[in-house]
């Protein structure tokens, strides 16, 4: 209905401004439109004095609010109240487009926002409330659930940003529960999720350096006792051990050749206290910098039932030592790169 179609048939002057329009005794009763003396203007349909049906309610503007356009209603009323279908422009530029109650959004609506956000879906009692679309500005969209206008329950989270889309629970605006997040070409991860974070068990793909982590997350980062890290290129082994901050700190590898090396890490290199037992029975305990044998360290050669005391360097035998053969005689001396280069003493 045209609300500008309609023949307003007598004009009246009372306190607060003027009405033309249809009366039922003294009230405006049909259709009428009236003028406050502040400049807001109302046409439409009356009932007993109050706004009942299709109005249009359009609210004066100062000087400096003029740039922001019309702000108005135009819609459904029920006793002065702003209650069905209908349309809202506010003064911070909004738009809403949907169900009222008690005049405030409530049923199915769409709300664009000033800045360029856009929400869809259900409303209650002015917030967002059951199952909506939220579009932000920012490239990013969330369908799911919503309580009292906040993200809440089941959703799906998607980002133009990072190529990123989230499954899962949230809980008062952010990722909150069990969930699936995957950043595409980079990473996959399935696990717990708080304020925004991995907290908990998780697993995480990481698509790049080709790693699977299965363990605990603190705060986005690795962290926690007996988590188990596979590396899948370029040939696969597994890590079994501590993190903390997001790095291996400690732990047991079974290495490509069949070693098995326990100790300290620095970027998943042996690096500190550790040590290795070798596939042809070998072993070694002591220090490693970087993956290499370095410090003091006890190796034991299987082959001859030999061993070494003493300092490495370059994985090698480098700087004094003791070495015992098998029978128990055993010698200390000075070795560069696993040669004897001068006896101290020997002992029998």
């Amino acid at each position: 209905m045209d609300l500008t179609d309609q023949k307003l048939v007598k004009l009246m002057n009372f306190e607060g401004g003027s009405y033309e329009g249809q009366f039922k005794g003294k009230k405006f009763h049909g259709f009428g439109a009236y003028r406050l003396i502040n400049g807001d203007f109302y046409i439409g349909n009356f009932k007993n004095g109050l706004k009942h049906g299709l109005g249009l309610y359009k609210l004066a503007l100062d000087v400096e609010d003029q740039n922001i356009g019309e702000v108005f209603y135009k819609g459904s009323f029920k006793n002065d109240i702003k209650d069905g279908k209908g349309q809202m422009r506010m003064f911070n530029g909004d738009n809403y487009d949907g169900d009222f109650k008690n005049n405030t959004f409530h049923g199915k609506g769409k709300l664009q926002f000033q800045s360029g956000d856009i929400y869809e879906g259900d409303f209650k009692d002015g917030k967002f409330h059951g199952m909506g679309v939220y579009i932000y500005d920012n490239k990013q969209q969330y369908k799911g659930e919503f309580v009292n206008g906040k993200r809440e329950g089941k959703g799906v989270l998607t980002s133009l940003i990072d190529d990123s889309k989230y499954v899962g629970d949230f809980m008062r605006d952010q990722k909150d529960g069990e969930g699936y997040q995957v950043i595409e070409g980079i990473e996959e991860f399935t696990g717990k999720f708080s304020e925004n974070k991995r907290n908990g068990f998780g697993i995480l793909k990481d698509l790049k350096k080709n790693q699977i982590y299965e363990g605990t997350f603190v705060n986005d980062l690795k962290q926690g006792q007996d988590c188990l890290l596979k590396i899948l290129v370029p040939q696969p082994y597994e890590i079994k051990g501590t993190f903390k901050k997001g790095e291996l700190i400690n732990g047991q590898a079974q290495l490509p050749d069949g070693s098995i090396y326990e100790g300290e890490f620095d970027r998943l290199i042996p690096h500190g206290k550790g040590t290795i037992k070798y596939k042809n029975g070998n072993d070694y305990r002591g220090q490693f910098v970087q993956g290499v044998r370095e410090g003091y360290g006890r190796f034991f050669d299987n082959r001859d039932n030999s061993l070494y005391e003493g300092d490495f360097k370059s994985d090698m035998f480098n700087g004094k030592g003791k070495y015992t053969f098998s029978d128990g005689s055993s010698f200390v001396g000075i070795f560069i790169d696993n040669i004897l280069d001068s006896k101290l003493n020997e002992e029998s």
